[in-house]
């Protein structure tokens, strides 16, 4: 855009660009791979103008399986953008008080991790408070004052440099935590460890799931301070999943799951007690 004419719609000009650089192929090449799903119908209709003889090959799923496994300046990239969320944590740990809204806290977790990254940030999550929002496990900030003993659980995510973070907590609002919150958490952080500990190249995803799962129900229903809390309570929702380029990638570590790790994949791990 030089501010004399009228700007251009970003993605024709994208288009144009492309298409003049394909143009110098010589000879035209009979097949052009394609990620399907992330290709306009501008970039398509171009390139069968450009050439009327070439075969488009969808090759969206070799690109997935490559993008599992990351290199080490992919770890990198995720690692700063973990660096990044962790300052969001940090930060609504510090402020976080009885009265401050959801949306309110979601920008404290964003504002710290723009400045721990020191440019703009792209961040979402879940930010929910309260027996009602908490019980559905998910949701976007809302105007929702927060109370002194609500349970606040923040999925915090984030994009920098390409790559996500997604982490995940929950705070007590407002008071100190009781037996009962204690012991979950304590089971949350072994539960943690045992899916840890399972974490290596051929370990089929279902498994890892599985055993985490029974840990949690064996667990989760001990008898604190005599009081006996009942069935014990398994996993709602997966355990973890692959991170990179995107939120969700393979492996999914989920009871329906076929797929194996293999080194290099990065994974989140995120059990959960509803």
């Amino acid at each position: 855009y030089d501010e004399q004419s009228p700007a251009q719609e970003r993605h024709s000009v994208a288009v144009q660009i492309l298409l003049r650089r394909l143009s110098t192929l010589n000879p035209s090449p009979p097949n052009i791979g394609i990620e399907s799903q992330e290709l306009s119908t501008q970039v398509c209709e171009g390139l069968m103008e450009l050439f009327p003889r070439v075969a488009l090959s969808d090759i969206r799923a070799n690109l997935v399986e490559m993008r599992q496994r990351k290199h080490e300046d992919e770890v990198g990239c995720i690692q700063r953008a973990i660096r990044a969320a962790e300052a969001g944590f940090a930060a609504i740990h510090r402020e976080l008080q009885p009265g401050m809204t959801e949306l309110d806290a979601f920008s404290v977790a964003q504002c710290a991790a723009l400045t721990n990254l020191a440019k703009p940030v792209w961040a979402t999550g879940d930010f929910v408070s309260g027996v009602e929002r908490t019980t559905a496990m998910g949701g976007k900030g809302t105007k929702r004052a927060m109370q002194a003993g609500d349970l606040f659980i923040v999925d915090f995510g984030l994009i920098a440099g390409g790559y996500w973070a997604d982490l995940s907590n929950t705070f007590l609002v407002g008071q100190q935590p009781d037996e009962l919150h204690l012991h979950r958490f304590e089971v949350l952080k072994k539960a943690v460890k045992v899916a840890e500990g399972e974490l290596r190249a051929g370990a089929k995803a279902k498994e890892i799931f599985e055993n985490v799962d029974a840990f949690l129900m064996s667990e989760s229903g001990k008898v604190v301070k005599s009081e006996h809390l009942g069935h014990g309570i398994g996993l709602r929702h997966h355990l973890g999943h692959g991170i990179g380029l995107h939120h969700l990638e393979p492996p999914f570590l989920v009871r329906n799951s076929d797929e194996r790790l293999q080194a290099g994949h990065v994974i989140t791990i995120e059990p959960g007690l509803y």
